[in-house]
């Protein structure tokens, strides 16, 4: 059961659409949006039941001791049913007279103001079957078809568990084949959570695998200042050997130059 409470005051700012005859689609966006951030869904789909005001012993009788349980999920769905209200119009509000429970106040608000039920389920089961994983990663496609499941199960029409997993391994990809082959090879059917868990380790490994790869790379060896090694040491030798060069060869003109001299004095 989730524990998360907030007063009216702190999700004010979520709820800025009031539900009228004619925007039932942004508001049940809105809420969805409130209730996920909460983890509270699961009062207004019905999935969370109210568990019962009073434990049973070992024979399955009801004893007078209290279940703790009880008063948390009272004051959880009351929450959620308060927010319900609060966000809807006036004219709205009086339908909701006589829901005492925020499951009940949800089914309400969906039968009378979705007004195209059918075709939207249509569409939603459509996508969800037809939902492949493509370039995205697999949080990103496992999220979709989590929340595209939701969606059905908000408006009435819910997804098994197991149909769920099947989707998903038929739709993740190629790139999973060993993984959805090691699902399939279990005994009994997979959990939606379970084929979730080895994807997202699957998708984890892959990640690892990429990084030590990368690391393993061969890197080109770091030149010197002076370029390659010996680099400077021939290119002195040169230098000086044409420098020498240059020494002879003005010394041989010196000597020229003054015999010349002495040639043209006789």
């Amino acid at each position: 059961m989730a524990s998360n409470s907030s007063s009216p005051s702190n999700v004010s700012n979520f709820l800025t659409i009031n539900l009228d005859p004619t925007n039932y689609p942004l508001w049940q966006a809105q809420m969805l949006t409130l209730l996920r951030s909460r983890n509270l869904v699961s009062f207004a789909d019905g999935t969370s039941k109210c568990p019962p005001a009073f434990l049973k012993d070992d024979e399955g009788k009801l004893t007078d001791t209290v279940n703790p349980e009880f008063e948390p999920w009272i004051q959880q769905d009351n929450m959620v049913l308060s927010w319900i209200k609060s966000s809807v119009h006036p004219s709205v509000l009086a339908s909701l007279i006589g829901k005492t429970s925020s499951h009940s106040a949800w089914t309400c608000l969906r039968e009378t103001y979705d007004l195209q039920p059918t075709g939207r389920l249509l569409q939603l089961r459509g996508e969800l079957m037809n939902t492949h994983r493509g370039d995205s990663s697999i949080s990103e496609f496992l999220n979709r078809v989590s929340c595209l499941a939701e969606a059905l199960s908000l408006s009435g029409a819910p997804v098994s568990d197991s149909d769920i997993a099947a989707i998903v391994l038929k739709n993740v990809g190629p790139a999973c084949e060993s993984t959805v082959a090691s699902a399939q090879d279990r005994d009994g059917t997979i959990s939606h959570s379970a084929s979730e868990a080895l994807l997202l380790t699957a998708e984890r490994k892959q990640r690892m695998q990429a990084v030590v790869s990368v690391d393993a790379r061969p890197t080109a060896p770091t030149a010197t200042r002076g370029g390659r090694p010996g680099t400077l040491r021939g290119r002195g030798k040169g230098y000086r050997g044409n420098r020498g060069r240059r020494n002879g060869a003005s010394h041989s003109s010196s000597i020229n130059a003054k015999d010349s001299g002495k040639l043209s004095t006789i």
